[in-house]
């Protein structure tokens, strides 16, 4: 089987690894990772004949442009890869890719690759594109073999561009064209022709592979069990569901207004989408289906001593529902979880309730289980608590209605429902606790706590979701450790380090993110799996990081680890160096493969 080294070269970030993965996998790999040096191999058919594909891939950034040409020896075909939404990458093809390639392996065949294709008339994109008659007249000018334009997302022309990338290489214009002398890189097979007391070029040392990145894992959500939790406590509540010689069921207004359009027309906080409200009177002469009569009260303060909501509400549940079916309906109001014994467990009463108060998803839990597709009910769950979470927003986020608590932040007041951010966790549930809040229902926050960040937790905390991308991601990561969301952390991990990786595509030493103040800064406030990353980050990008002004900030235990992890190895520097002396050796010799 003939064996063909194939390398990729291009700026960083236009899709050269996702190129390799998608043809290798047939599948997109998703967020970037940037490259140090990697390698793929396929075995492939071509014409009839089977060949073992080396796929070589580089780092784009001009901090390896010392070592990415030591991959270059050995090639038997180049792809030049731009992005076809980055005419910068497309520049670059002729202002850096092509000379580099052309000093070191000038008789190397070249094949042109536009990625990212699927964005090729996309309007969310406001960077001019390149065209493909702009790429093929580069094709013309610069003696290229050929042009083809990919999608590794969509796997559009994968297979025509490496197939015509091995029948290059394998041509007989291509084969004659390697063995002429010539290039920084010539391959030593190509001196037959060559005086034999010529000296062969010396063997570029062979680079290590570097490890890949830690993978940063997101805590599953427990948003359900929150707020499972919360119903269960009775903290705060503000209403009272009767039934006749049974124990009240206590629960939230905010919660079942935010989770149902029934309760958002008995409670009058109802959406531009919502029917009418109920009116008091008809609630109270029953025609209002399940509902004999409503009393509100005022009322100032809750069981505890705290601020309440203002009012206190007790309904009076119609004798046909029974307390068993009425407590699951508020059950998976809260959690979007259906609870029950077996199929015999009051389950038709349950669908019989839902359709009476128009909740379509409590019905199709219902029939799921009669059906034996109770598998289904989870992704039902899952919508509501996101459902929940974004009606919560829209009613009462930073809104005074039904609020029962301040927060004053940097001056700001910022009204809030205890009910909507209890149970996230003891620290949150210890500030709005009646052992620390004030009597007026007012908790003042320290001078560090920042409004915008402030605003992201608050947020969180309602919804299960938080801004990170529109705000300061950094100052969200502190105080969620602060107030111990530890699922909120680790969505901000993530999205730093997807930061860091797309902050550095062009270069890393003159990147103006400060990587090592990231490092720190997870040191300081318990983000491990941040704190992993930018400690493989620094390693695997030593030697331009240890050229950064912050590397002397770093303490010795943390620069020890680097040093000792770095990449590459000093025992490969060590080794590129002496190649590269042996290299000038050659070209200030009389003799030997440098002479004119």
């Amino acid at each position: 089987m003939q064996s063909i080294k194939l390398l990729v070269v291009g700026d960083g970030a236009v899709g050269k690894s996702c190129l390799l993965i998608a043809y290798t996998t047939n599948a997109f790999p998703g967020e970037y990772v940037p490259t140090v040096f990697d390698n793929y191999s396929a075995n492939v058919m071509i014409d009839g004949k089977p060949y073992n594909l080396g796929l070589w891939d580089t780092a784009g950034q001009e901090d390896y442009d010392r070592l990415r040409p030591l991959s270059y020896p050995q090639t038997d075909i180049f792809l030049i890869c731009f992005s076809i939404v980055s005419r910068t990458s497309f520049e670059n093809v002729r202002a850096k890719w092509y000379p580099e390639l052309l000093h070191h392996a000038p008789n190397v065949p070249i094949v042109l690759v536009g990625t990212k294709n699927d964005l090729r008339g996309n309007s969310e994109i406001k960077r001019p594109e390149v065209t493909a008659a702009e790429a093929n007249n580069l094709v013309r000018e610069l003696g290229f073999s050929g042009y083809v334009e990919t999608s590794a997302l969509l796997q559009t022309n994968l297979k025509e561009l490496f197939s015509l990338a091995i029948r290059t290489a394998t041509s007989p214009k291509s084969a004659s064209s390697s063995k002429k002398k010539g290039g920084f890189f010539s391959s030593s097979s190509s001196t037959s022709s060559s005086k034999s007391s010529e000296k062969p070029l010396p063997i570029p040392p062979v680079m290590p592979p570097a490890g890949k990145a830690p993978w940063i894992d997101i805590i599953t959500s427990c948003y359900d069990k929150e707020m499972r939790e919360t119903l269960n406590s009775e903290s705060f509540s503000d209403v009272k569901f009767t039934f006749f010689e049974e124990r009240p069921v206590y629960a939230h207004r905010v919660i079942l207004c935010s989770a149902s359009e029934f309760f958002r027309r008995v409670f009058g906080y109802t959406l531009s989408s919502d029917q009418a409200e109920y009116k008091l009177e008809d609630l109270n002469e029953g025609k209002v289906k399940n509902i004999r009569n409503v009393i509100i009260k005022p009322n100032e303060k809750n069981d505890d001593g705290t601020k309440s909501s203002g009012e206190f509400v007790e309904i009076s549940i119609d004798s046909s529902v029974s307390r068993r079916v009425f407590n699951r309906f508020i059950e998976f109001l809260y959690t979007g979880v259906l609870n029950y014994i077996d199929k015999n467990d009051q389950i038709q009463e349950t669908i019989t309730l839902a359709e009476s108060v128009s909740f379509k998803y409590l019905a199709s839990a219902c029939k799921n289980v009669l059906g034996g597709n109770e598998d289904l009910n989870p992704s039902i769950g899952t919508f509501l608590n996101d459902q929940l979470g974004e009606t919560s927003k829209e009613l009462f986020f930073t809104k005074k209605i039904l609020s029962d608590i301040q927060f004053i932040v940097e001056g700001r007041s910022i009204f809030a429902h205890k009910a909507l951010i209890f149970s996230r966790s003891n620290v949150v549930n210890a500030l709005i606790g009646r052992n620390f809040i004030e009597r007026e229902g007012k908790v003042e926050m320290s001078d560090d706590v920042t409004y915008d960040s402030f605003m992201a937790i608050l947020e969180y905390l309602y919804t299960a979701h938080a801004p990170i991308e529109e705000g300061d991601s950094v100052g969200i990561l502190v105080l969620a450790n602060r107030f111990d969301l530890r699922r909120l952390v680790s969505l901000c991990e993530l999205y730093i380090s997807k930061e860091i990786e797309r902050a550095t595509t062009i270069g890393i030493f003159r990147s103006e993110l400060d990587i090592i103040g990231l490092l720190m800064c997870a040191q300081r406030h318990n983000a491990p799996q941040l704190e992993k990353f930018c400690l493989h980050f620094i390693s695997s990008n030593y030697q331009p990081m240890r050229r950064r002004k912050e590397f002397v900030l770093l303490d010795e235990k943390t620069k020890k680890h680097i040093e000792d992890n770095q990449w590459p190895p000093v025992h490969y520097l060590r080794a590129v160096e002496d190649y590269e002396k042996e290299m000038e050796k050659l070209k200030s010799s009389s003799k030997g493969w440098f002479k004119k």
